[in-house]
């Protein structure tokens, strides 16, 4: 009796996100290392090539950055305000680095830190984003702490993992004593501050952080967002665009690049990048040393 064998096949699960890249801006040889290097993936028939060439047309047409200042913010918002300059990550991450205020600044004018987002979490906080909050609501939104996941932890190895980037770890080990006589060193892993920052450089407002944030509010119909302020003499200044000559040239074109072209199809050209988890590894070595000794020195 023949046996046959039925050959079955398996659909295999490649979960995606949708986003969008402002590929009009780039170089055409930038756009194909792209494609060629990430797990990107085209949405139709078009080509990488095809796609840059389609967006970097579209480039000079696209509206021109209205000018805009920054608001402090109100009485309204004070009780916000003095809350937030009590956290660890304010104390650390801002006002250690330089001086801050708070104000209120329009969406449209701000310029972009980045040439991709995910249209799907931009979204998804959109969606999240109550209508006709205050101004201290919008504040209260816009400086959110996050939160991780508990770690594993293997061996000499400590694993966090999280759907996004943003895993943080102080590279800089603490050290204190204990009552044994011993000394405990510790390292602190938690979210990365991701405050909605601007900075303005001559005069433009450059979004720090926030891309999706904004981008989020400004889909729910916001168009102003409160924000940690700060002035700064050049882009560099702001940690953007420092040996990145992608984001020198986004910023240094006549006509640069803007938060809010990411939510205008004319200007964010759509792709798809595979879903993936984030993982931060955190290793405690220990090391030993035999040097040798050295005489010792008689003073006469």
């Amino acid at each position: 009796m023949a046996i046959e064998a039925v050959a079955t096949q398996q659909t295999v699960e490649r979960p995606t996100r949708n986003m969008v890249a402002l590929l009009g801006f780039l170089q055409k040889a930038e756009v194909d290392t792209i494609f060629e290097r990430q797990p990107w993936e085209m949405i139709d028939s078009r080509t990488p090539a095809q796609l840059w060439r389609e967006f970097a047309a579209k480039v000079p047409d696209l509206p021109p950055i209205p000018a805009g200042a920054a608001t402090l913010l109100g009485q309204e918002a004070e009780e916000v305000i003095a809350d937030v300059k009590t956290r660890r990550t304010y104390v650390e991450h801002y006002d250690r680095q330089a001086d801050y205020s708070f104000a209120s600044v329009p969406i449209g004018a701000l310029l972009s830190p980045q040439w991709t987002a995910d249209i799907d979490y931009v979204r998804e906080i959109a969606s999240s984003a109550s209508p006709g909050m205050s101004q201290s609501e919008l504040l209260k939104f816009t400086t959110s702490e996050g939160s991780i996941t508990k770690p594993i932890v293997t061996g000499n190895q400590v694993l966090f993992t999280s759907p996004r980037p943003d895993l943080y770890a102080d590279v800089v080990p603490k050290v204190s004593t204990d009552p044994q006589g011993g000394f405990q060193i510790s390292v602190r892993a938690g979210s990365r501050p991701n405050y909605v920052q601007v900075a303005k450089v001559g005069d433009k407002l450059l979004l720090v952080n926030g891309v999706h944030k904004v981008c989020g509010l400004a889909l729910a119909g916001y168009i102003d967002v409160p924000c940690v302020f700060r002035e700064a003499p050049t882009f560099a200044d702001t940690g953007i665009g420092q040996n990145d000559p992608i984001m020198t040239r986004l910023l240094g074109r006549d006509r640069p690049a803007r938060v809010l072209d990411f939510v205008d199809p004319d200007a964010g050209a759509p792709f798809r990048k595979q879903s993936t988890y984030h993982v931060m590894q955190v290793v405690l070595q220990q090391g030993m040393l035999t040097p040798p000794a050295l005489a010792e020195v008689v003073t006469p």
